[in-house]
C-alpha cells in the first residue's frame, strides 16, 4: 500500500508543479503548438516519473564492515498482534481492490464509447477522399472526427458542410485523436489525480483553437463560421470524438479576432524543461533508500572487510579507527557474535510487515576506549519503523573488550547492515 499512496502522492505533486507552470507560461499568448506538446509531455511525466527509481550509490561509509544479517518476517523474535495485521491487511487491499475497480469501469467506459462509434460507422454511408473520408448517418447529432473520418449527418447543407469538413480535417491533420486517445489511456490508471481532468480540458481547448485558426486562416467567413458553431450547441458526440461544438466559450470567439501567434520564447521553454529536468531529478533520485535487496546482501557468511584511511592531525582531535592491530572483542568472541547476538533480538516491526516493507539498513556505530556501544546511527534507511527497529537493538549492546593499537585502548567504527526480508 506503500508503494501505492507514494504513487499518488508523486503523481499529484507533478501534476501540481506541471499545471501551475504552465499557467504562468501562457499569461501572454503563446503558440498553440507549443501548449499542446508541454500538456502531452506533462501527462507523460505525471504519469511515468514516479515509476522510475534509480539508485545512487553512496560512496564507502566509515568504518569496518560487519557481516549484514537478514531478519524475516518469521523470525523467532517476532511478536505481533494478530489483529493489527489482519486490519492492515484488510486496508491495504481495500484501497487496492477500489483502485483496480474504478480503472475497470473507466476503461469499460471508453470501450462503450469506441463501440458507439464503430456502431454509426457501420450503419452509414462513406466517401473516401484520400486522407480522410466522410461518414454521413442520421444517427450524428452534432458533427465530429475521429482518426481519419469525419461523421457528420446526412441531411446538412452543403455550405455548412465545407466549413465542417475543414474544421474536422484539421483534427485529423494535426492527429488530435491520438492526443484524446493517449489522455484517456492514462486516465484509466491516473483517474485519482483531478489535473488530469485539468489537462485534458486544456488539451481540448487547444485542439479547438487549432482547428478554428485553420479554418478562418483557410478563407472561411468568421460570421457564419460562429453562426455554424453556435448552432451546433445542441446534441451529443462520442466522448473520444473530436466534435465541432468542443470547448465552445467566449475565449474562443475571442481568440477568433486575433489569429496571430507567437512562438515560444526562452523563458516559456527554459522554464518548461527546467521544470521537468528538477521533477525527474527530485521523484526519480530520492529513491535511493536501500529498499533493493541485493543478491550479495542475501548471504550472510563472507568475510569482513577492513578499510584504512589517513589520520588527520591528532593533536586536537582523536579520531576513531577503522584498521586496529586488535579488534573489539564482543563476549568472549569474533564480530559473528554479535551479529547472532542481535538478530536473536530484532523484532519485525507488525505494522511494516503488515504493509510490506522491507530492505536493508546500514547502521554505523562506535566501540569507545571502555568498550561501550556509542553514537549509533542510520546511514542509509529504508522506513522510520525499520530504522528504529535495528537502532534499538545495536543500543542495547553490552560492553565489549575495547580495540587496541600500539597497546593502547582506542575507538573503533563499524559499519553493520541489517536486511529486513518478507519472505
Amino acid at each position: 500500500m506503500n508503494a501505492i499512496i507514494s504513487y499518488f502522492i508523486e503523481s499529484l505533486f507533478c501534476g501540481a508543479l506541471l499545471y501551475l507552470i504552465f499557467r504562468l507560461i501562457t499569461i501572454k499568448e503563446i503558440s498553440y503548438t507549443f501548449q499542446r506538446v508541454y500538456i502531452l509531455f506533462s501527462l507523460i511525466a505525471i504519469s511515468i516519473f514516479p515509476l522510475i527509481s534509480i539508485p545512487v550509490e553512496l560512496s564507502s561509509p566509515f568504518g569496518i564492515n560487519l557481516n549484514p544479517i537478514i531478519i524475516g518476517a518469521d523470525s523467532p523474535g517476532l511478536s505481533s498482534s494478530d489483529s493489527t495485521i489482519f486490519t492492515l491487511k484488510m486496508l491495504k487491499n481495500a484501497v487496492w481492490y477500489l483502485y483496480i475497480s474504478i480503472s475497470a469501469l473507466y476503461l469499460l467506459f471508453i470501450i462503450v464509447h469506441l463501440v458507439k462509434i464503430a456502431a454509426i460507422y457501420l450503419d452509414s454511408v462513406r466517401v473516401g477522399f484520400g486522407k480522410y473520408t466522410v461518414v454521413s448517418s442520421k444517427r450524428v447529432e452534432i458533427p465530429f472526427s475521429f482518426m481519419n473520418n469525419i461523421f457528420i449527418n446526412n441531411s446538412t447543407d452543403e455550405f455548412d458542410r465545407e466549413y465542417i469538413i475543414k474544421h474536422e480535417f484539421s483534427h485529423i491533420y494535426r492527429r488530435h485523436s491520438a492526443d484524446i486517445l493517449f489522455v484517456n489511456f492514462i486516465s484509466i490508471f491516473l483517474w485519482f489525480n483531478p489535473i488530469i481532468y485539468l489537462f485534458k480540458k486544456l488539451l481540448i481547448e487547444t485542439h479547438e483553437f487549432q482547428a478554428d485558426r485553420d479554418v478562418l486562416k483557410g478563407g472561411g467567413s468568421i460570421n457564419h463560421y460562429r453562426n455554424l458553431l453556435l448552432n451546433s450547441q445542441f446534441g451529443a458526440s462520442p466522448y473520444l470524438s473530436s466534435s465541432l461544438n468542443k470547448s465552445l466559450t467566449l475565449k474562443r470567439f475571442k481568440k477568433m479576432e486575433n489569429l496571430e501567434q507567437k512562438r515560444a520564447g526562452f523563458f516559456a521553454v527554459s522554464a518548461s524543461l527546467l521544470t521537468l529536468t528538477l521533477l525527474f531529478t527530485f521523484v526519480a533520485f530520492n529513491k535511493a533508500d536501500g529498499n533493493t535487496i541485493t543478491s550479495n546482501d542475501s548471504q550472510v557468511a563472507g568475510s569482513v572487510t577492513q578499510q584504512s584511511i589517513e589520520l588527520a592531525d591528532t593533536t586536537k582531535y582523536e579520531l576513531p579507527f577503522m584498521k586496529v592491530e586488535v579488534k573489539p572483542v564482543f563476549m568472549g568472541g569474533d564480530e559473528n557474535t554479535f551479529t547472532r547476538w542481535v538478530a536473536e533480538r530484532l523484532v519485525y516491526p507488525p505494522e511494516a510487515k503488515a504493509s510490506t516493507i522491507q530492505g536493508r539498513v546500514i547502521l554505523q556505530f562506535l566501540i569507545d576506549k571502555k568498550g561501550n556501544v556509542k553514537n549509533v546511527k542510520v546511514l542509509r534507511g529504508v522506513h522510520k519503523l525499520l530504522d528504529e527497529e535495528a537502532v534499538r537493538v545495536v543500543s542495547l549492546s553490552p560492553p565489549w573488550t575495547p580495540g587496541k593499537e600500539k597497546g593502547e585502548n582506542v575507538s573503533v567504527v563499524y559499519v553493520f547492515p541489517v536486511i529486513f526480508q518478507l519472505r
